[in-house]
């Protein structure tokens, strides 16, 4: 059995660098793509089979860095690392139901538990080929351990490639990270608030109330945010106040008014409704 960890130098670049220097073996899933000359930025199969000094310092820094960024798995598998290697860099192109190719960042372990839940058991098992066991570090620093399927390899087969997702599963994984890159609106203009709110609260309160915009038929992201202002400001009790409920009365009507400019004339007693998130 091989152990390897997946690490996703997106979020820390050029780690590549520090594994040549240590002599550990590993594998770029960019190989064969178009992305194959940006190694600072590829997500890379690390080979931690042997146990030694230097394998040891490589999964203690990449722990330190899963906790902090969403970046690590650690697998058990029973191909070696350049078949492994091999097999998951199919996977770096995906089929929208229109025809069109997608790069699809499964690695990255905000987006590995909607990614394999989306998949079909065929495309599951067809993914997970050769894997034994998978563990991610996820958004909030803690391990993960996701479900292996026992190998069907008839099933396996009917899958292929380039994998093609219906658009229930690319609805899915499109809107898999929409939270976060909403969080980094943000912190464009509130950072101090939004950084004093434990990661914990923050991101199941954004989810939350991101899920609600698009129930009123905010799907774009300026007004998106606006909404998340709100929420954010009063914690969630603008829904309270009877301007937003007269608006907002029913989920498939459409004001004439623009939402941002429905936005800048809400009245001073709806900001008062409750305390801001960052201060409760």
């Amino acid at each position: 059995m091989f152990r390897y960890i997946l690490f996703d130098s997106c979020q820390h670049p050029r780690f590549h660098q520090k594994l040549q220097q240590r002599n550990i073996l590993y594998g770029s899933l960019f190989e064969g793509h178009a992305e194959e000359s940006l190694p600072e930025i590829a997500p890379l199969l690390i080979d931690v089979t042997v146990e030694s000094e230097a394998t040891q310092k490589v999964i203690d820094e990449t722990t330190r860095i899963g906790q902090l960024k969403p970046c690590v798995s650690v697998l058990e598998s029973t191909l070696p690392l350049f078949l492994l290697t091999d097999h998951f860099a199919q996977f770096h192109l995906i089929e929208r139901p229109d025809g069109q190719s997608m790069l699809m960042r499964w690695y990255d372990t905000r987006i590995l538990p909607v990614w394999l839940d989306a998949l079909t058991a065929e495309q599951r098992m067809f993914f997970t080929r050769g894997i034994a066991q998978w563990t991610s570090i996820d958004r909030f620093g803690d391990e993960q351990r996701h479900p292996i399927a026992e190998s069907d390899i008839e099933t396996a087969k009917r899958a292929s490639l380039p994998l093609q997702l219906d658009a229930s599963q690319a609805e899915r994984l499109q809107t898999a990270s929409e939270p976060d890159a909403l969080i980094y609106e943000l912190r464009k203009t509130i950072a101090k608030q939004i950084d004093s709110i434990p990661h914990r609260v923050l991101y199941p309160f954004i989810h939350t109330h991101w899920q609600m915009a698009r129930q009123h038929g905010l799907c774009d992201r300026h007004a998106q945010t606006l909404w998340l202002t709100l929420a954010l400001r009063t914690s969630g009790k603008f829904v309270e106040h009877p301007t937003v409920a007269e608006r907002f009365a029913s989920p498939s009507s459409q004001p004439e008014q623009p939402f941002a400019d429905w936005f800048n004339t809400l009245p001073d007693d709806l900001w008062e409704l409750g305390k801001p998130l960052w201060e409760q």
